[in-house]
C-alpha cells in the first residue's frame, strides 16, 4: 500500500510535536513509536499518525491515509522561530516487517523503518527498492482491520473526531498535556461523555470500497474505511452513528448504490 513519511529533525523537534499533536510526545523515548494525531481547530482528525522517534532531535511519522506533502506545507506555518525542519516522503509503501515488540522502532541497512506491533509489524520502505518488497507480504491489512487500527481515505480526512477513531483506547489522544489544536474540543466530549459514533469492524456480503459513503432509509449512516477483499465479500472497518445498527447488529445499508448485509463484528470504544 503507498505510504507517505513526514519527518521533523532540529533541536526544538520534540518541542514541536508535543504543541502540534494530540499525543504525549514527551513521553517517547528515543527508539520507540506512538499512535498520535493532527486535529484541526474543531478536534476532527486532518492526520492519524504512528509517531516514532529515531533519534532525540528526529521524529518520523508514518501517515495513514492523506498527503504528507500538503501536512509538511501546513505545519511550516506554525514554526515561526522554532529550530525544526520539516520534510515529506511519499514514495513509500507498506509491507509486513519481523516480529519487533509493540512500541519500538528499528531502521534497516536498506533505510526502511520498521514499527513494532508484537508478532505483526509494519515496515515502511522505498516504493521503488524491489529488494525490500520483491517477496513481501501484507498480512498487515486484514491484521489492522481485526485490530481497529484504522486507515483514512481522502473522504475521512477532516471529518472524524478521536472518539469515533478509538484514538483514547490507542493512547493517540492526552487529555492531560497541555494545548493542542482542537484540545478544548476533544476533551469537553471526552469528559461529557459525548460521541454519536463509533468505529466497528464490519463484514459486508459486496466489494465495499474505501471512502464509501454508507446509507440506510435514505440517509447517510456512516463511511467506509480500511478494506480486504476476499471472494467478492469484504471485512472492513467501518464509522457508523450510533442509529445505524439495531440490537441485532446487522442490517442492509446502501453501498455505492448497491444493497449489501452488513454485520458488526465488533465494536470499538471511544
Amino acid at each position: 500500500m503507498p505510504a507517505s513519511l513526514l519527518i521533523l529533525d532540529g533541536p526544538d523537534a520534540a518541542a514541536f510535536a508535543q504543541a502540534q499533536f494530540s499525543s504525549d510526545v514527551s513521553g517517547l523515548a528515543p527508539g520507540q513509536w506512538q499512535w498520535s494525531a493532527w486535529l484541526d481547530a474543531k478536534g476532527r482528525c486532518r492526520a492519524f499518525l504512528q509517531l516514532a522517534r529515531p533519534a532525540t532531535d528526529r521524529f518520523t511519522a508514518l501517515l495513514r491515509g492523506g498527503d504528507a506533502a500538503a501536512m509538511a506545507e501546513d505545519l511550516r506555518r506554525f514554526v515561526f522561530r522554532s529550530k525544526v525542519r520539516i520534510a515529506a516522503t511519499d514514495d513509500m509503501t507498506v509491507v509486513d516487517g519481523p516480529a519487533l515488540h509493540d512500541g519500538l522502532i528499528t531502521v534497516d541497512e536498506d533505510d526502511g523503518i520498521t514499527y513494532g506491533g508484537g508478532i505483526r509489524s509494519w515496515r515502511i520502505v522505498n516504493a521503488t527498492s524491489k529488494h525490500a518488497i520483491e517477496h513481501a507480504t501484507r498480512d498487515w491489512i486484514q491484521h489492522d482491520i481485526d485490530a481497529g487500527f484504522a486507515w483514512l481515505p481522502d473522504a475521512a480526512i477532516g471529518e472524524l473526531l478521536p472518539q469515533s477513531l478509538s484514538f483514547e483506547r490507542l493512547g493517540a489522544v492526552s487529555f492531560n498535556k497541555g494545548c493542542f489544536p482542537g484540545q478544548e474540543i476533544v476533551a469537553r466530549m471526552h469528559y461529557r461523555g459525548a460521541g454519536k459514533q463509533r468505529l466497528h469492524t464490519a463484514s459486508f456480503d459486496v466489494i465495499a470500497s474505501p471512502g464509501a459513503t454508507l446509507r440506510r432509509n435514505n440517509a447517510a449512516a456512516g463511511m467506509v474505511l480500511n478494506t480486504h477483499v476476499v471472494n467478492g465479500a469484504s471485512k472492513a472497518l467501518v464509522i457508523l452513528n450510533d442509529a445505524g445498527l439495531g440490537d441485532e447488529r446487522t442490517g442492509i445499508f446502501d453501498v455505492q448504490g448497491v444493497d449489501a448485509n452488513l454485520a458488526s463484528l465488533h465494536t470499538w470504544p471511544h
